[in-house]
Parts: C-alpha cells; structure tokens; sequence
C-alpha cells in the first residue's frame, strides 16, 4: 500500500507499508533477558494523550505569555519559509476537543482552558456584529486572557497510531514551557490497570517498583496482577509512557525506528517501522 502526504508547502512524500518479517526463535530468546518498557495499544495511546491533551490546554490557558508565544508561533510562518506541523491547530467552531471523558476514573483535576474567563465568556454576545463590538470595548488585560483561553483550546497533542511526529514535538515544546507535570491530573487505577496486557503491566511494576516486585508477581494471572499494580503503582510517582513529556527531543536510532502496540489482551503486537527514503523520496513502513 502507498500512502501519498502532500505538506503545506506543496512538496509530496511517498510511504509505503510493507509486512515487517517475523522475528527469529533466536531473537525472542535474546530479548525475554531485557527488561520491557511499559506499552500500550493503539487505542489506550489515544486515550491517554487526549487525558494530556486537556490538561495541556488549561495549563497554556492559565499561562498568557506562553499561550501568546504559542500563538505567533503558529502564526509566524505565515510570513514565509518552512512552516512544519504545529500543536496550535488554527481553526475554531464546534471541532474543538472537549474535556474528556476515558479513563475518567483516574483523573484528578481535568480544568477547562474557559475556567479562567467564565465570567468573560458568559458576557459574550452570541450576534457576531454585536460581539465585535463587545471585544472593541474590552481592556488589553481581558483581550489578553481570552486569546490565551483560545490558544489554548486549539492545542491538539493526541497520538493515533499514525501520528504526525512534528506535531508531537511541537505539543511537548508546549508542554516543557508550561511545566506541564500529569501526576497532578492523573493517577494509575485499576480502571486503566485492567486495560493493559501481562507483558506492560509488569513493565509498568518494573518501573514503579523494581524488578524484584516485578518477578514476584511474574506469575499471577493478568487480572490478578491489574489489581496488584492498582495497589502497588500509585503514589509512586509513575506514569505510563503516553502521559509523559520528554525532556528533549531525541531522533531514534535505527534499531528503534518503531512502535509496538500491544492489543487488548497483551499478547500479540504489530510493528511499525519507518525507513529511510530512497531518492524517489519514498519511505518504506513495516505493518502488521
């Protein structure tokens, strides 16, 4: 299959999706002695930033010098040059993620980036002539916190399984300038715990708490071991790996040009892998 981009400045990439081989008996012997970083399937991936992508626009919101920045950082390539993806999606009407419902049971505080301007936001006049007018009255302090509630609401920093990697990055520039830190909005339950498979929920416990309490429990049935992360993993400070921003930005190295999701049940997983392009400009991606 060949998937054509074109990007914003008229140039086309080619990328086509090619069966990635099996691994050998030899290699899944060398890698069960490595000790597996927490993964998720495609669908949690999703569920999860979209958590962040929330908590990611009330705190831009609450930020007026860096909602602003991100703002002309949006806006600034207009005035020519590259303009690469941005986490400031520039368009407005009822798209506009809501506050988030998935994994509700693990959130602890998911603000709305309109908190800070209710009062402002209940005055606006629904006539656009009539709001028009109504803006031209407002003060620079107010004009200032309502462009910061809009910047923030157009932050979009979701993953699927097909992601724009420049997006991404531009979300967690975003994310390191507002200190954005998810153990104040989400904390592990068995809600999320009883979502994910053996092979995460004991890297997960790896991470948490320590290979020994994760070769204690290496025995326990899925569901058992959902329950013994929930009661074990909170309050340590861990987060699974979509909630997390990166301190920088990193290019993966050629042994790590791809993702792996598990499925609901843990058990199986796809490859995506990206490659280098030839010189027609074609990149080739190993799928499932």
């Amino acid at each position: 299959m060949l998937l054509i981009t074109v990007t914003g400045n008229g140039s086309t990439t080619k990328t086509a999706y090619t069966k990635r081989p099996k691994r050998s008996a030899a290699t899944e012997t060398s890698d069960s002695t490595k000790v597996a970083r927490p993964i998720n399937d495609a669908k949690t991936t999703e569920a999860l930033s979209r958590i962040r992508t929330t908590a990611l626009q009330a705190e831009v919101a609450a930020n007026t010098r860096v909602a602003h920045a991100v703002s002309l950082d949006a806006l600034l390539p207009m005035l020519g040059g590259y303009a690469p993806s941005h986490a400031m999606q520039l368009r407005a009407g009822s798209g506009i993620q809501q506050p988030v419902t998935t994994h509700d049971a693990n959130n602890l505080k998911m603000a709305s980036p309109f908190d800070g301007v209710a009062k402002l936001h209940a005055a606006l006049p629904d006539e656009p002539e009539a709001r028009f007018t109504w803006l031209l009255t407002l003060d620079a302090n107010a004009i200032a916190h309502l462009l910061a509630a809009c910047a923030g609401a157009l932050i979009d920093a979701t993953e699927g399984k097909f992601v724009d990697r420049a997006r991404i990055a531009s979300a967690n520039r975003i994310a390191r300038a507002v200190s954005l830190d998810m153990r104040q909005h989400w904390k592990g339950g068995i809600e999320f715990f009883d979502r994910l498979g053996k092979k995460a929920l004991l890297a997960g416990l790896t991470e948490a708490c320590g290979l020994a309490a994760a070769e204690n429990c290496a025995k326990m049935k899925r569901a058992d071991l959902a329950v013994a992360c929930a009661d074990r993993i909170p309050g340590r400070g861990w987060l699974t790996a979509a909630l997390r921003t990166p301190e920088v930005e990193i290019e993966a190295s050629e042994d790590e040009r791809f993702e792996t999701f598990d499925d609901m049940d843990g058990e199986d997983a796809g490859y995506l892998e990206y490659c280098p392009a030839n010189d027609e400009g074609e990149y080739a991606i190993a799928a499932e």
